[in-house]
């Protein structure tokens, strides 16, 4: 296998993905795949290096190329460091992940608009009950509204204090510390008793 190209690796590789991750967790993955095995074309994946990555995303940051942005490059690498990783963890094949060595694009981040504590009390009180309880998590706990429409019982540890989130921009979980007014908020909307709907 380890003479195989990417792009013919690919296809296992879904298969295993499709079998251990998140219907979710795969909306961009197949897309992703495909354009990394054009870039990287018909070389045996053992002999593909961090060179010939580092290539690649100087062929998708150009502007002649696909001028991708950082943020979209970064989540492309994470894709195929995730591919690399199956194919040792899951598929078995004995070779480097040539991702790791990588120097990534920086991102430069525009400054936006963030609503100051009044600013958010005030939004709050032209808000209904239900609606409040996202603000609240939203501007305290610090995540993206995709997150909050998103989360699930299964994410929320109140006994831990803490938002175990598995779907995010970046394919990572991540956990979450709650403010107690974020507790409260999940608290209320539990209604008291386990398996109420999702918050």
């Amino acid at each position: 296998r380890a003479i195989a190209s990417f792009a013919k690796l690919t296809p296992a590789i879904m298969a295993v993905w499709k079998a251990t991750l998140r219907k979710g967790t795969m909306r961009a993955r197949p897309s992703l795949m495909n354009a990394w095995a054009r870039r990287l074309g018909d070389t045996p994946i053992a002999l593909v290096t961090t060179l010939d990555i580092q290539k690649a995303i100087h062929r998708m940051q150009d502007k002649e190329g696909e001028a991708l942005a950082a943020s979209s490059v970064q989540v492309s690498v994470a894709v195929l460091s995730a591919a690399f990783r199956t194919l040792q963890r899951d598929l078995g094949l004995r070779l480097p992940n040539p991702v790791r060595e990588l120097s990534l694009p920086r991102i430069h981040l525009k400054s936006r608009p963030h609503l100051k504590a009044g600013e958010v009390q005030s939004l709050m009180a032209f808000c209904s009950p239900r609606i409040r309880g996202m603000v609240t998590v939203l501007a305290e706990a610090g995540l993206r509204p995709a997150e909050v429409f998103r989360l699930t019982w299964g994410e929320v540890s109140l006994d831990l204090g803490t938002l175990g989130l598995t779907m995010t921009k970046t394919y990572e979980t991540r956990s979450i510390a709650m403010t107690p007014r974020v507790r409260d908020v999940l608290e209320t909307a539990r209604g008291g008793f386990e398996g109420g709907p999702d918050p």
